[in-house]
């Protein structure tokens, strides 16, 4: 208890180069580190007891909450060519991307359909591209992926699993094991800021950072600022403890297998992108704060919704590796 208090402690009291990257903001961030690390410490502090017992210590705890802002340490000075590959990754405008649909289940064939449909709307050329519709989607799937092989090789070498249905993975020992615990908690710590972004409204619509469409009869701001301001003020929220782990985790959901993580994040997305009015309206009224007692309360729903998606990804995901060679699922 003394080592998960004093890591909350640091989620809280940054150290000088956490200090630092609070003041490095960028548009294409979401909750924050402080916010990330919340997401992915309510999902794993909540994992069910049935889970295997080395995601449940103090350690693997904070391992994973560590690496929820992973991706964002990613900076676009000081590693341009890799933030700019995986910029896309963070967000998905379902305004454009549902005029897609189906949806192919392979970023690839995602790819070349938007590809396809720039050449049949030539006049929307730089919406309709990776960078203007977003791929959450897909890296969120491809990460799961990931975390369900790794959990699947630790099934073999536990005994779960036979040896004989994974025979590609040889050769494999029971000294391996503490090796594939950690590949496991990478996974789902990395999965974790992907589904930490897909809570966050603006990074499921078009108006990510000011308002862009036609009708805005409400006046929402056209101002860019609106998606830092987030950033800055979740930060603020969780330093005053004006959000905290257990107000996150009071309105967290209750634990679900999740039957396909693609489909599911659909709706997940959806749910998102209709908050994104809240918080136009709370930007509005001059309550997008972190002293404002709406905005914490928004706060703490948003990134409780983010850790309750991890927590039932990492759960269906190692539900999901003990079957071997399930029918392929179709498209959206």
């Amino acid at each position: 208890m003394q080592k998960r208090n004093l890591f909350i402690n640091s989620i809280k009291r940054p150290r000088a180069w956490l200090l630092l990257a609070s003041l490095t903001l960028d548009p294409a961030f979401a909750w924050s580190n402080r916010g990330h690390r919340m997401v992915n410490l309510a999902a794993a502090t909540n994992l069910p007891a049935d889970m295997p017992a080395f995601l449940h210590t103090p350690t693997s705890i904070h391992e994973i909450a560590y690496l929820g802002p992973e991706p964002d340490r990613w900076r676009p000075i000081t590693e341009p060519e890799l933030s700019a590959s995986s910029s896309p990754d963070h967000s998905f405008f379902l305004e454009r991307g549902e005029m897609l649909e189906p949806l192919p289940r392979r970023r690839y064939d995602y790819l070349r359909k938007l590809t396809a449909y720039r050449g049949e709307h030539p006049d929307t050329n730089n919406q309709f591209t990776p960078q203007g519709t977003g791929m959450l989607p897909w890296q969120v799937l491809e990460v799961y992926q990931r975390l369900k092989s790794s959990f699947r090789s630790y099934r073999v070498l536990t005994g779960d699993l036979s040896r004989s249905a994974l025979k590609d993975i040889e050769p494999m020992r029971a000294e391996d094991l503490p090796y594939v615990e950690q590949t496991c908690l990478f996974y789902a710590g990395w999965l974790g800021h992907y589904l930490g972004d897909g809570a966050q409204p603006l990074h499921a619509t078009v108006n990510h950072n000011g308002w862009e469409e036609k009708d805005n009869s409400h006046g929402f701001t056209t101002k860019r600022g609106i998606h830092t301001a987030i950033e800055a003020e979740t930060d603020k929220e969780i330093e005053a403890e004006a959000v905290t782990l257990q107000s996150v985790q009071r309105s967290m959901t209750k634990t679900r297998y999740l039957n396909d993580v693609f489909r599911d994040v659909i709706p997940f997305l959806r749910i998102s992108q209709k908050e994104s009015i809240t918080v136009y309206e709370l930007e509005k009224d001059g309550r997008l704060n972190a002293i404002s007692p709406e905005f914490q309360k928004f706060t703490a729903r948003r990134l409780a919704a983010g850790a309750s998606m991890l927590r039932d990804a990492i759960y269906s995901a190692w539900i999901d590796s003990k079957n071997i060679g399930r029918p392929q699922k179709a498209d959206l």
